[in-house]
């Protein structure tokens, strides 16, 4: 399994890229604006697979046109249920899509990574907000970012909550 990281990286007031990195490919979805609470919603997404949610999108606001982030831990796939945990990524849509479990059944992803496990899916966005507070602490974020809301302090609690507790393993259905 290719090791994969995300960077969330604040690029001036109000815009960020999000970069994800595996050793065979790279994913940028970028410009992303403060219009929508990017790093909160990337926490979100790591919160729902953590918790076994089975899916999470984000949906990325470039003004114009808009990319979208699903992390999945099931898919269809060539008419047959597939279970693991992959990132794809569809950018520069112009219309809404919403996400679901048969949502690149109508939209063609760009981008699909896998990664080896849940946990480790959920951890990129855990690393990725740790990494945007260590680097710029949390009132510089706000400051950089411009959103009406600060750091995601509480969807970061979240996640590390959701991470620290054991797993209820389940034989995937199907």
């Amino acid at each position: 399994m290719a090791q994969t990281s995300i960077q969330f990286k604040l690029d001036g007031a109000g815009w960020a890229d999000l970069e994800i990195l595996s050793s065979d490919q790279r994913a940028l979805v970028s410009p992303i604006s403060y219009c929508s609470d990017a790093l909160d919603d990337l926490l979100r997404m790591g919160i729902d697979i953590a918790t076994e949610k089975g899916i999470g999108a984000a949906i990325f606001d470039h003004e114009p046109g808009l990319s979208v982030l699903v992390a999945e831990t099931a898919w269809i796939e060539h008419n047959d249920w597939h279970f693991g945990a992959r990132l794809s990524v569809v950018r520069d849509l112009h219309h809404f899509v919403q996400p679901s479990f048969k949502w690149r059944a109508s939209v063609q992803a760009d981008v699909v990574v896998h990664v080896g496990s849940r946990d480790e899916l959920a951890r990129l966005f855990l690393e990725a907000a740790l990494r945007v507070r260590e680097e710029r602490g949390e009132e510089g974020y706000h400051k950089l970012w411009g959103g009406r809301l600060g750091f995601p302090r509480r969807a970061l609690a979240a996640l590390e909550a959701a991470l620290s507790t054991v797993p209820h393993e389940v034989e995937p259905y199907g």
